[in-house]
This record gives C-alpha cells, structure tokens and sequence, in this order.
C-alpha cells in the first residue's frame, strides 16, 4: 500500500485567516469506516502520512459552521517522475460567527461562546449584566442603572451590549455562586469569555527591544518601562502582583522589577531569556500561550 504526506488546512471562509484548533475527522466514503482524528496546530494545519485512495474528511471546530464533510484523493508519487513532488493539500472554509458593530459609538458589543463542562454547546445559557454605577449620563443623555440580561442561542453563542468604560456584575444563572466583575474595554467588539476570565495577555516595552532582544555588557545597567495588559484591556497598575519575572539563568544577568518597570544588570557574558509567569492560575486557557512578548532574550557582552 503507498503512503503520500496529506495537508488539511482550515480557514476563515471570509479572510481567509488560518483557523487554529480544527479537528479534521477522516472517514470512508460511505462513512461505514473511521480512520482517525486529525487535530490542527496554531497553523491551522494538520499533516500527516496516510494510505493513498479516496475518504470523506470531516472537519470541526466549536462554534464554526464547515458545512457538508468533503471527499479527498490522496495521490502516491509518479513512479516515472519521483523528483516532481505530489500536493495533497486540501483547504476547508469555515463560517465564524462575527459580532454586529454597533451604532452608538459609546457601547461595546460582547460576545462570544460558551460550552458546559462536558464539551457541548451551553444552550440557553442566561447572563443577567447588573451595572455598578448609579448613574450616567451619555451625550447629554441620561441611562438607567438597569440590569441587561442576553441568552445564548442553541450554539452556545451569546452577545450583549454594554457601555463602553462601564463596569458590570455579571450573575451566570444555573452556576452556583457564578458572580463575576468585569469591565467593559473602550471598543466596539470585545470578547465576552476574555470579560468574564480575565488574564494577563500582554506585556510592553520601553523603549521598544529589537527583535524582542536587548544587549548588555557586563557591568552594565538599562532600564525598560514596563505595561503589563489583561485580555478584557486593562492595564494594570502593580505588574508584580500579577506577573512574576523569570531568568532562566539568574547568574548572567541580575533582574530588579519595580512596579512599572524591569532593570537589568549585565553580570558575566552569555545569552539568557526573560519569562512572564502568569501569578494567578485560577482562570485556564487551552491552549496555554505564554504571554505575549516574551521571552525576552538579553544579551550580555564582555
């Protein structure tokens, strides 16, 4: 039996943007036979080895609409042209569900997904947003402190507007003891899981490293201002009561973090790496991406 490397890509069927996180399920033409489960990495992409001859390949991901499963014809190399090499890559698109903008500059259109903790779409889910202050005024215009209730449709999909730069308790009916603050971010589309969980997403510099990269010599002492970002858009205040700086080898270079910023000293040459370790671990995310901008690799110079 020949055997040919297969690509399986996902993208957006609208940008065309890689969809990472797909499952490609491969089954025989009438379906009667499973031949295995394919996930997709960061890339969008599965590849793989496998046995030349037609399926039928079913691809999945949470809340995106692939449509109907697809045959495939994996092709072996030609025999007389063994340097000409054979493509069996197949792109399936996919419907992401997008969020209206909204209207009224001044309000934040949350949304997003929710699944129970058995895997399936939370259907019917109810999100009951009871807002903090007492009152606004918007443009001249007065808004009512009134609670904003949004249920989820039979994909698990929710959206709710609430007001930009507002702050919410939002009390997720049928979870015990489910009572969240979150903060509505200055934009017109926010996702709503990142308002209710929260992390530290992202840190920056400055001034801004080269490459994410930095020099030293030995003896040598810089300074880098330093944000640190939550996934719902705020910058916080105290980076150190939510991050931890990390060296992997802590004698090439010597690390003082204040609250808004790192000092570095140059101690002996050598390449080290700066990490993020994120302090609370109560909220997790699969996949678990470190935070963005690091590592930081310094370089310390004779």
């Amino acid at each position: 039996m020949d055997y040919a490397r297969v690509d399986l890509i996902a993208r957006d069927l609208v940008d065309g943007a890689v969809l990472d996180g797909t499952v490609f399920k491969i089954v025989s033409v009438d379906g009667s036979l499973g031949y295995g489960v394919f996930p997709a990495g960061i890339d969008g992409k599965a590849s793989f080895l496998f046995p030349c001859g037609k399926y039928e390949v079913r691809p999945f991901k949470f809340g995106v609409v692939f449509g109907a499963p697809r045959i495939i014809d994996v092709i072996p190399e030609d025999p007389v042209l063994p340097d000409v090499p054979v493509v069996n890559s197949f792109q399936f698109h996919g419907e992401v569900q997008r969020p209206q903008t909204p209207t009224d500059r001044r309000m934040c259109n949350a949304y997003g997904h929710f699944r129970r903790a058995d895997g399936r779409a939370a259907k019917l889910l109810n999100m009951v947003f009871v807002p903090k202050y007492t009152s606004m005024i918007i443009d001249g215009d007065g808004v009512l402190p009134e609670k904003v209730s949004v249920t989820a449709n039979d994909r698990g999909y929710a959206q709710v507007l609430l007001v930009r730069g507002a702050e919410y308790t939002c009390e997720v009916d049928g979870v015990e003891q489910l009572k969240r603050p979150i903060y509505v971010p200055d934009a017109s589309t926010w996702s709503l899981p990142e308002l209710l969980f929260p992390r530290v997403q992202r840190v920056d510099f400055t001034p801004q490293p080269v490459n994410n990269a930095i020099t030293l010599q030995v003896g040598e002492t810089m300074q880098l201002d330093t944000q640190v970002t939550t996934s719902d858009g705020r910058s916080l205040c105290d980076m150190n009561s939510y991050v931890c700086w990390r060296i992997d080898y802590p004698a090439f270079v010597a690390l003082e973090p204040g609250p808004d910023y790192l000092r570095f000293r140059g101690l002996k040459p050598g390449q080290v790496l700066l990490f993020a370790d994120r302090m609370n671990s109560s909220v997790l995310s699969i996949p678990n991406r470190p935070v963005e901008n690091t590592p930081l690799l310094i370089q310390v110079n004779p």
